[in-house]
């Protein structure tokens, strides 16, 4: 797999539904943790344009885009 392919699931996959609730893994430290595996520095204004892009993807996927 591409680098690029596994940023973008990793991104996708970053708002999992655990018992029945949504989970943000791009909030606090765990965001951080992610964007600074894949070369950012883990900002809270790169946060919010990795959850904008994970938004926009899962729309795409889900048929809502």
């Amino acid at each position: 797999m591409e680098p690029d392919e596994e940023l973008l699931l990793a991104v996708l996959n970053s708002a999992p539904v655990v018992d029945g609730r949504r989970e943000d893994r791009l909030a606090g430290a765990s965001g951080r943790e992610l964007a600074r595996e894949w070369g950012g520095t883990g900002t809270a204004a790169e946060l919010e344009r990795l959850r904008r892009a994970r938004d926009a993807i899962q729309a795409v996927v889900r048929g809502h885009a």
